[in-house]
C-alpha cells in the first residue's frame, strides 16, 4: 500500500506491505500467540482470490438451469393458441353491410382457451392511412352465455411532422 502524510512544512511517502499477526509475533520472537486478528485492513489480500473461478462457474451454471427452468414452465403453463392464422374482415364487401346499412360484424368459429388463468393477447393490424376505425369484441362463453365485451381503437395519420399511431 502506498500513503501519504502531511503536515504544513512535510509529506511523508510510505510503502507497506501486509503481514499477519503470525508473521510480526515471528519476526520479533514475542512469547505466545498473536490476539486474533478481526475485521479487513486496508491492504488485506481477499481470502476469496483463488475461489473466483469457481464462483463463476457456480453463477454460470445457476443461469444454465435458470434458462432451463424458465423454459420448462414456459412449455408446461403456455397453453397453445386459439386461432392462429390470420382472419381478415373486409366491410364493404359484405351484402349485408351494402344492403341493410347495418353495422358490419365478423364472427370466428368457436376456440377453446385451455391451460390456467391468463391473459389473452388479440392483435389488429390495418391498413388505415389517414383514418381510424374502433372495433368491438366480445368473448363469449358457449357453454354459460357469459361474455366479455371490449373494444379497441386504431388510428393512423401523416402529415408533414411525421405520422403518428399504428395501423
Amino acid at each position: 500500500m502506498l500513503s501519504s502524510e502531511a503536515t504544513r512544512g512535510e509529506i511523508t511517502w510510505s510503502l507497506a506491505e501486509y503481514i499477519t499477526g503470525v508473521q510480526v509475533w515471528q519476526a520479533f520472537k514475542l512469547p505466545g500467540s498473536p490476539p486474533p486478528a478481526y475485521g479487513v485492513f486496508a491492504n488485506q489480500p481477499s481470502p476469496y482470490g483463488a475461489s473466483v473461478a469457481s464462483s463463476w462457474s457456480t453463477w454460470l451454471w445457476l443461469n444454465v438451469g435458470l434458462a432451463a427452468l424458465v423454459l420448462f414452465l414456459h412449455d408446461l403453463f403456455s397453453g397453445p393458441g386459439c386461432i392462429q392464422r390470420p382472419l381478415c374482415f373486409l366491410p364493404r364487401a359484405s351484402l349485408l353491410y351494402r344492403a341493410s346499412r347495418a353495422r358490419a360484424r365478423f364472427v370466428t368459429p368457436a376456440f377453446q382457451l385451455d391451460g390456467r388463468d391468463s391473459n389473452v393477447k388479440l392483435s389488429i393490424h390495418t391498413d388505415l392511412d389517414n383514418n381510424w376505425a374502433y372495433f368491438n369484441f366480445a368473448l363469449i362463453n358457449d357453454k354459460t352465455g357469459q361474455a366479455f365485451d371490449f373494444g379497441r381503437e386504431v388510428s393512423y395519420y401523416r402529415d408533414s411532422d411525421g405520422s403518428e399511431g399504428k395501423r
